[in-house]
C-alpha cells in the first residue's frame, strides 16, 4: 500500500482533526517553567505548559536520546509524557494539564551521559483555565463519530 493511498483512506473527520490542530496550535502561548526555578507563572488547565531541564553534558546524539517524565495528579491521574531536545543546553517536557489542582513530576532518562535528568523531581499546581478556554478536542462518549471539547462543549 502505498502512502498516498493510505492517507486517502483516513476518515474525513481525521483529517479535519489533523488539520484543526495544525492551523490552531501556533495562536496559543506556551507557559515555561524551569526545574528549580521559582519564579514561573502559574500553570493553567488547558494551556501548553513546557517543563524545561538544564544540563551541563549532552550526549552524542541529543536529538535521538531517550527522555521522558511522569506526572501525577494529587487524585491519581498519571500521565507519562516523551520530552525532546530544545537546542538550547536543555530538554523538555511539553505538557498540559487537563485538571486543575497540585501536580508532582519525575524524570527518567537512561542515557549515561543525562544522569543528571534522572530521577529529577518537581511539582507545580496547575490554575483554574483562563476564561475563554474549553480544553483540547476529544471524542464523544456517547457518540464516537462527533466530538466535543474536554469542558463537555
Amino acid at each position: 500500500m502505498s502512502p498516498t493511498s493510505s492517507r486517502a483512506s483516513l476518515p474525513n473527520f481525521v483529517r479535519a482533526a489533523f488539520i484543526l490542530v495544525a492551523t490552531t496550535l501556533p495562536l496559543f502561548g506556551i507557559e515555561a517553567i524551569v526545574h528549580g526555578d521559582a519564579s514561573f507563572a502559574p500553570a493553567r488547565q488547558w494551556e501548553v505548559l513546557d517543563l524545561r531541564f538544564q544540563t551541563e553534558a549532552l550526549p552524542e546524539h541529543p536529538l535521538d536520546t531517550a527522555f521522558s517524565a511522569a506526572l501525577e495528579h494529587e487524585g491519581g491521574q498519571r500521565h507519562v509524557v516523551p520530552g525532546f531536545f530544545d537546542g538550547d543546553q536543555g530538554f523538555t517536557i511539553r505538557f498540559t494539564p487537563p485538571v486543575t489542582g497540585k501536580w508532582s513530576y519525575s524524570s527518567y532518562s537512561t542515557t549515561s551521559t543525562l544522569s543528571s535528568l534522572d530521577g529529577v523531581k518537581g511539582e507545580f499546581t496547575a490554575l483554574a483555565a483562563n476564561s475563554g478556554r474549553k480544553g483540547g478536542i476529544e471524542r464523544h462518549p456517547d457518540s464516537p463519530r462527533e466530538f466535543r471539547y474536554e469542558n463537555g462543549d
